[in-house]
């Protein structure tokens, strides 16, 4: 009974030293790449594509760390993080409507030596899958009742509010 659960210990130990080993592996690799290239230069593409359609361009890119930047605009609802780690891109994008955060998240893998082509995929995804949570967090705001509560302490009449709505469109 006891060779059997020392066995098991011992496959238990030689799964969890080989992870450690591993991730330690991807922890220098990243550490050699990024010495190679900053994240804003790895990742210009996507990072350049984010900015555009979020801020036409004029957002700031803030680098936090060696692995991690913020895309942002003053005064905006929106602001973009990219987290890199072992090979894998992060994107995490929080949205305010009406004072309601949205927070999307993305694993992007296979991030090591991005090409354009990858960065237009992954453009496209983050995007898109944005554009989704987004449509779905805009009918929960709605439907919560927060805009009319907004529009009443603003003395803002819904009527107004749609026509403004329906003129910006």
């Amino acid at each position: 009974m006891s060779g059997a659960i020392i066995l098991i210990l011992l496959i238990v130990g030689f799964f969890i030293i080989r992870t450690i080993y591993k991730f330690r592996n991807e922890l220098k690799e990243d550490n050699d790449e990024l010495k190679k290239q900053s994240l804003e230069d790895m990742f210009s593409y996507l990072i350049d594509g984010l900015n555009e359609y979020c801020y036409l361009g004029h957002g700031e890119i803030t680098k936090i760390g060696k692995q991690t930047l913020n895309i942002y605009k003053q005064s905006s609802c929106q602001i973009i993080n990219l987290l890199y780690g072992t090979g894998i891109l992060t994107i995490t994008w929080k949205f305010k409507y009406y004072q309601q955060e949205m927070i999307y998240k993305r694993n992007l893998s296979d991030a090591r030596k991005p090409s354009i082509e990858w960065q237009k995929n992954a453009l496209n995804l983050v995007i898109s899958e944005f554009l989704e949570e987004y449509q779905k967090h805009e009918e929960k705001v709605i439907s919560s009742g927060i805009i009319k509560e907004i529009l009443s302490d603003s003395n803002i009449s819904e009527e107004n509010y749609k026509k403004a709505k329906d003129f910006l469109k």
